[in-house]
């Protein structure tokens, strides 16, 4: 797993699962999304077996446009986590806990090229056992689209997730993305950032990575009749971590698994959402 996908460097195998629901009002003055995601992870090592987990989430969000390319939107999401060894497990359980999170924003175009999102949020995480948390989220994205073809959006993002290791932990993150057209059908996207990573309860750990993700995508299929391309899709991740290793996490006494390390892969394969 890369920085941004997970905090743990252990072999798993994931199942993801979702239905999402679109509906827009007759006049477009309104739209709404229905969505439910089930996300299972289970690791290959049975000796990590207390981090098997499964989560699952509702959510419902609406947006309003108020002004021709302006909208305001808002949403909330619930769901659960639950980690199926439960707690009396060793070297130690995780706690199951609830999700409640709401948020509200604007997303829309200030200049003729410029456009802005900004969105504000509040999560809560009640846990089974242990200390609950309640923090802010937050997004601010601006997009410059300098010409018909090609931009480039730059942002700030702040989220907080469910630990494993140590009740949660705050993700900061910075950003600079590149897409752009080539040659009629080629798109290409880039994205280089900046993640700090610090966990808010025992152990104290910080994670620092910087990465660099390209896709390319480029049509090989095209149904007219049913407006779909098949495209063949290349990404490349090349990701760097500094963390402040071998601190104390959680209940157990053992080294963190945090020491520093480099990624790269190439992914390849067939994608419709181009």
């Amino acid at each position: 797993p890369t920085l941004v996908e997970s905090e743990s460097r252990l072999k798993w195998l994931k199942h993801n699962f979702n239905v999402v629901t679109n509906y827009t009002s007759k006049s477009s003055f309104w739209t709404m999304q229905g969505k439910f995601e089930s996300v299972r992870t289970d690791y290959e090592d049975d000796n990590y077996s207390n981090f098997d987990n499964i989560k699952r989430y509702f959510s419902l969000h609406n947006e309003f446009n108020f002004f021709p390319e302006t909208a305001i939107f808002f949403g909330v999401r619930a769901g659960y986590s639950t980690y199926l060894a439960g707690m009396d497990v060793e070297p130690y359980g995780n706690s199951d806990s609830v999700h409640y999170e709401g948020y509200l924003g604007v997303d829309g175009r200030i200049t003729s090229t410029v456009s802005m999102d900004v969105k504000l949020g509040f999560i809560w995480l009640d846990y089974q056992f242990g200390s609950d948390f309640h923090e802010p989220v937050f997004l601010l994205k601006f997009t410059d689209m300098f010409s018909g073809i090609h931009s480039v959006s730059a942002g700030y993002e702040r989220m907080v997730y469910d630990s494993m290791y140590s009740n949660f932990y705050v993700n900061q993150r910075m950003f600079l993305e590149f897409k752009s057209l080539w040659f009629d059908n080629f798109i290409n996207m880039t994205t280089i950032q900046y993640v700090n990573r610090y966990y808010r309860q025992s152990g104290k750990r910080i994670d620092h990575g910087l990465a660099f993700i390209t896709e390319m995508a480029v049509p090989v299929f095209i149904f007219n009749r049913i407006g779909q391309n098949i495209s063949l899709i290349g990404r490349f991740l090349a990701e760097w971590l500094n963390s402040d290793a071998y601190n104390i996490y959680g209940w157990y006494t053992g080294q963190d698994m945090s020491a520093d390390y480099k990624r790269f892969y190439i992914l390849l394969g067939l994608t419709t959402k181009y």
